[in-house]
């Protein structure tokens, strides 16, 4: 009888251990296109659960399956890490090309247009990029925004999918990128005598749903971005988190770095990015909410190294 109890708890510990171990390697190997992709989507919830697991075995006395729980906790964590922002804002210093910028993804309801002006006045942003700009919105924007941005360009589409900035800062040069039939807002900016290109990418539904024609749009981007001679700002409602495999490689050919330090409790799969040239030091990241938890976008703030 004992030794059937003991040779019970042996093998529920080897199942444990390996559904364990195998939901970590999930999470780091797992390619986007595959089955168990929603596995490494979620990886904080799963971090989460790991971590919660591993006091539920302490408390039971099993330590081997507490240390193995903590050590698959740890490695997600590391892993997490490795995929954010690793400068971890060290700069204390802005010096004189200090900016700031806000990306805003719109609601085509404009019922909290005068929530989302009072934020982003409250933030006092150099340049504000909007995604799915329409005529709606520039009125808006103008009314609300045109006297303390007074250089300023938008254009509209017939999905209302547009794109517009509102910025303090001679706009240099408009230069849109055409990838497919889709045209992503791009632009040259004069920041504090420091030129800056920004590039706010649309990514269309279609082009989401297709794992292929995702990873071509990508494509395009980074050839973009390797062929700037300016540090290249990032931006855009990617439809992935940051730790996807898709975007880890992304970044890496087109030498591009995550500007976000971490995931908030707020929001724990964020889709919406800015990645920034290796030219660049991000000094402050933070997201923008009203009421109701409504996320309207992602601010934050530059140096050039």
């Amino acid at each position: 009888m004992i030794l059937n109890r003991i040779k019970s708890r042996n093998i529920i510990s080897i199942v444990l251990t390996g559904i364990l171990l195998t939901l970590t390697a999930v999470v780091i190997i797992a390619p986007d296109s595959s089955k168990l992709s929603w596995i490494s989507n979620n990886a904080p919830q799963i971090m989460f659960i790991m971590l919660v697991v591993s006091f539920i075995f302490l408390a039971l006395d099993q330590k081997t399956m507490m240390v193995v729980g903590m050590i698959c906790t740890a490695i997600i964590a590391i892993y997490l890490k490795s995929a954010s922002n690793e400068e971890g804002f060290l700069s204390n210093e802005y010096g004189e090309n200090y900016f700031e910028i806000i990306y805003l993804v719109l609601d085509p309801d404009n019922t909290v247009a005068d929530d989302l002006f009072e934020i982003t006045s409250g933030l006092d942003a150099d340049a504000i990029v909007v995604q799915n700009y329409d005529e709606e919105w520039e009125a808006l924007f103008r009314s609300n925004l045109g006297l303390y941005y007074p250089h300023n360009y938008g254009f509209k589409t017939p999905d209302n999918t547009g794109a517009g900035i509102f910025t303090r800062n001679k706009i240099l040069r408009i230069n849109n990128l055409k990838i497919n039939d889709d045209t992503n807002l791009q632009t040259v900016i004069d920041f504090e005598e420091s030129k800056i290109q920004l590039l706010a990418a649309k990514l269309p539904e279609d082009v989401v749903a297709e794992e292929e024609k995702y990873h071509e749009y990508l494509q395009s981007l980074a050839s973009e971005v390797l062929d700037s001679r300016n540090p290249v700002l990032l931006m855009g409602d990617f439809k992935k988190v940051y730790w996807s495999k898709e975007l880890i490689n992304f970044r890496k050919q087109a030498q591009l770095e995550n500007s976000r330090p971490s995931i908030g409790i707020e929001n724990l799969n964020p889709e919406v990015h800015f990645f920034h040239s290796r030219k660049l030091i991000c000094t402050g990241f933070r997201e923008i909410y009203g009421d109701e938890n409504k996320l309207f976008g992602i601010f934050a703030a530059y140096t050039l190294k």
